[in-house]
Formats: structure tokens, C-alpha cells, sequence
């Protein structure tokens, strides 16, 4: 985890930036399947730091959905899940990306 404070180091050192990170084989390895990925024990924490020296701009981004982030890594919850269909706002709101609606036509 030591890149990932190489980077907060760098990245709080500039004005406008703002850090999103994939989280299956970036942050965690790959796995067989996505029930038995292994989170290393100093993520969450390492995560967190990250996100206080950019001053909230950071962000977890993911295919899974944010209930299935949240298990992996609380108590960190900058997230979006679904890449990006659902989000997790500033004060812990959710916003979830609206469905479009396929008629038989488009079937």
C-alpha cells in the first residue's frame, strides 16, 4: 500500500485533482469468483488516508454494487458502485442512475 501513499503525497500537493480508483485487480487481486477476493487488512485504512490528504477527492469505483463494496471495505464508503450507476453523495445519500425502459421493439 505504500504506492497508495505515494500518491495521496503527490496528489495533495495539487489544487484540482481528484482520484478514482477501480477496485477488482487494482485494489484487491482478481479472484475466481467475487465472494472470495481477499482485502488485505490495511486497505480501508490506507483508503481513508488517502481520502483525507486530498481532501475528500477520492473515490472508489467499481462493477459490484455498493452494498457488496461496503462489505469489502468499511469503513471506507467513498464509492460508486455499478460503474458509476449508483453513488454514494457527499453525506451519504445515494443516487441511483435511472433505468431506461426497452420496449419489445428494441428487443
Amino acid at each position: 500500500m505504500s504506492a497508495m501513499r505515494d500518491i495521496a503525497r503527490v496528489a495533495a500537493e495539487a489544487d484540482l485533482i481528484a482520484l478514482f480508483v477501480d477496485l477488482d485487480g487494482t485494489l484487491i487481486d482478481v479472484a475466481p469468483s467475487p465472494d472470495t477476493v481477499v482485502v488485505p487488512p490495511d486497505l480501508a485504512p490506507t483508503l481513508l488516508g488517502v481520502e483525507r490528504a486530498l481532501g475528500g477527492a477520492f473515490a472508489v469505483v467499481s462493477g459490484r454494487r455498493l452494498d457488496a463494496i461496503d462489505r469489502l471495505l468499511a469503513p471506507f464508503s467513498a464509492a460508486a458502485g455499478l460503474h458509476g450507476g449508483e453513488v454514494r453523495l457527499p453525506g451519504g445519500a445515494l443516487e441511483r442512475a435511472p433505468v431506461p425502459q426497452i420496449g419489445r421493439a428494441h428487443v
